[in-house]
């Protein structure tokens, strides 16, 4: 049982609600209030440095999941002696709900500790039948914090907007401005490519990106010198290998003049025994990693942080980018709970001051608004201000995944626009493969990583129409607030819809799509499976005309006649039918 092993070090808070146990560490001062319906728990430590411990206590109900914005492939319940993650700045954040096989929420909650580490461990209580979550701040003098919990029976999804608000709220989230290139679809190096690039075979690739709608390329891991042979012995540099890029800053020019912004890969923590600056660096990065075949620099050290702001702004400066992809951060946290060698004890405080330095710095350089992306699990809503570009974390050609990452993103989005990871299929399949992916991340801006010179112009086809359907419901696919289904389904149905009663709506799964007509409006409906017709139940009778898209083959079926009820509508598999309400 998880919580017996923290009873004689936590004390129980009266709370007016009375299915919730919830407890604070024994030695702490407690102040509990209430916000827009939100229990709010302040627990300060006092003097001295120590930890604050929180663990919330619910019966199960009829529980079916757990969200937390780490949860990846497993959404689930896991036993209590099962479930734990590490949090910081730059892995995940303090925010979860238990929800039920209904869709309600049981539990919520948000810890307004989003930079320093926590340890977070969750899951059912076998002995107990209920569900616990308990939170342990790392040691820090005069340690306090606020946890939000909500116990309201509605849809989980309203909750965590509840919890999200809060946070914004009460950390004054100040994001950081999203340039109109971060709304438009990316190419990518990185799957298709890997290490193997050079400017030539970008620049052939690009220009045939730009015809299919894409509006920047993204240079991946490979351009830099010693960027060979998949792994970061010889990151450090981070300077252009002159074999595969002779004139980077000419290679952007081109880029720029077919109208494509440049962004640059880059993982400044990393260092490698191969760099030519390893000598000099290396007493600032102890800790190897074999896996990646390289250090890690400490940003606990002022020297670590300017070195790495510095060779950034370099990047940016000599070589007219237009941003950076920064890449491994949350590997620093390989020194939280070390000895402190620099000015900084807190790995989470490090990289906070690192990154605001960078933003700073890259202001003062004339980089008011680049292009910053920050990959999953860095989403904490403390890096809003640092980053404009989150995107889903590694998933090569797992269109659910992909799909879940994207909507785990945008629903605790603090500011950033949610990118998908990068697309990729294989090129001997059908085209429905390269729709189907497209189609499980239209809720975000497509990035596409495949050998667009040697796809097949049946696959390019399909790309050029897919994305300009895109285009041309962008506005509702990423302004507007999500509906979603399940969680532990990985959302089988999305919508979105604007002020006008416009809608984007995506079908993942075999099951209907409750409608309600709206004359003069138009419904978009995402036919994500394999079947040639979508399912609709409608609310009233209603006169439509509907038009299906694929592969630039329009048809149209006009002026159909459904009744109120389910019906089914022809569609193609894997693609776009628009309903006009007559």
């Amino acid at each position: 049982m998880l919580l017996a092993a923290y009873a004689g070090s936590m004390k129980l808070v009266e709370t007016p609600h009375p299915t919730l146990r919830l407890k604070v560490s024994a030695g702490a001062a407690v102040r509990v209030g209430e916000s827009e319906g939100l229990l709010v728990v302040q627990a300060d430590g006092g003097a001295g440095t120590q930890t604050l411990m929180f663990s919330i206590e619910v019966p199960l109900g009829d529980a079916e999941g757990f969200w937390h914005p780490n949860a990846r492939h497993y959404r689930t319940l896991p036993a209590d002696w099962a479930g734990q993650e590490t949090l910081s700045l730059v892995s995940s954040t303090p925010v979860g709900v238990l929800y039920d096989s209904a869709g309600a929420a049981l539990l919520g909650f948000a810890c307004d500790e989003t930079v320093d580490e926590i340890t977070m461990r969750y899951g059912v209580c076998e002995e107990t039948k209920t569900f616990v979550i308990h939170l342990e701040l790392a040691a820090k003098p005069e340690r306090s914090a606020r946890l939000a919990v909500s116990t309201a029976a509605t849809p989980w999804t309203d909750v965590l907007t509840g919890l999200k608000d809060w946070l914004a709220a009460a950390l004054n989230i100040d994001p950081m401005p999203v340039p109109a290139a971060a709304l438009e679809p990316v190419y990518s190096t990185w799957y298709t490519f890997s290490q193997r690039i050079s400017a030539e075979v970008i620049e052939q690739e690009a220009a045939i990106a730009r015809s299919i709608g894409c509006a920047s390329v993204f240079i991946d891991d490979g351009w830099q010198l010693y960027g060979d042979g998949r792994g970061y012995g010889g990151c450090g540099d981070w300077q252009p290998d002159p074999a595969k890029f002779r004139d980077l800053a000419g290679h952007v020019r081109r880029l720029h003049d077919l109208g494509m912004a440049a962004v640059l890969w880059i993982a400044p923590l990393l260092l490698g025994e191969q760099a030519q600056g390893y000598p000099r660096l290396a007493p600032l990065a102890p800790h190897h990693l074999p896996r990646l075949d390289t250090y890690v620099l400490d940003p606990r050290r002022q020297e670590v942080r300017d070195h790495v702001v510095a060779t950034c702004v370099r990047l940016m400066s000599d070589y007219h980018l237009d941003g950076l992809k920064i890449d491994f951060l949350d590997q620093a946290v390989v020194y939280q709970g070390t000895e402190a060698p620099g000015d900084v004890a807190d790995v989470g405080e490090a990289m906070l001051i690192l990154l605001r330095q960078l933003r700073n710095d890259l202001a003062a350089a004339g980089f008011d608004a680049p292009l910053l992306e920050f990959r999953q699990p860095y989403v904490s809503p403390s890096l809003a201000e640092f980053g404009n570009i989150l995107r889903a974390a590694d998933c090569p050609a797992d269109a659910i995944v992909n799909r879940t990452s994207i909507v785990d993103s945008r629903l605790l989005a603090f500011g950033p626009v949610v990118h998908s990871d990068m697309l990729m299929w294989d090129p001997l399949a059908n085209p429905e493969a390269a729709a189907r992916q497209l189609l499980n991340v239209f809720f975000s801006v497509p990035q596409i990583s495949m050998r667009l010179a040697e796809l097949p112009q049946s696959h390019l086809a399909t790309l050029t129409t897919v994305l300009s359907q895109w285009r041309a419901v962008r506005s509702i696919a990423l302004d507007g607030p999500l509906a979603v289904g399940r969680s532990s389904e990985h959302y089988p149905r999305i919508e979105s819809w604007d002020a006008d009663g416009n809608g984007l709506v995506g079908i993942y799964a075999a099951q209907p799509v409750p409608l309600t007509p709206r004359p003069g409006r138009r419904v978009t409906l995402l036919n994500g499976t394999r079947a040639d017709f979508v399912v609709v139940d409608l609310a009233a009778a209603a006169t439509v005309r509907v038009s299906s898209v694929v592969a630039g083959q329009p048809s149209e079926f006009v002026h159909a006649e459904i009744p109120a009820g389910l019906s089914k509508l022809p569609a193609p598999p894997c693609g776009v039918v628009g309903v006009d309400w007559v």
